[in-house]
């Protein structure tokens, strides 16, 4: 389940990234607006830690609408 960076980097960025996480789960998470997900993202390069969900945009994409679909 490490298989990303795991040494933080940009901490002048803190308070940017918190606002950023912020509205991507009041966007993505609350309120479903998955047409908006890839504006949270660069391009397809997201890694998954979760075993069962895909890395990339598509393979989260594709759990958060399964989850939304049958329930959290």
């Amino acid at each position: 389940m490490l298989d990303g960076p795991t040494k933080p980097t940009d901490l002048a960025k803190t308070e940017e990234n918190k606002t950023l996480v912020r509205s991507f789960v009041d966007d993505i998470l609350v309120n479903g607006h998955m047409g908006r997900l890839t504006g949270y993202f660069d391009g397809d390069n997201y890694v998954q830690h979760n075993p069962p969900i895909a890395n990339g945009l598509s393979g989260l994409g594709a759990a958060l609408e399964a989850m939304a679909a049958n329930g959290p």
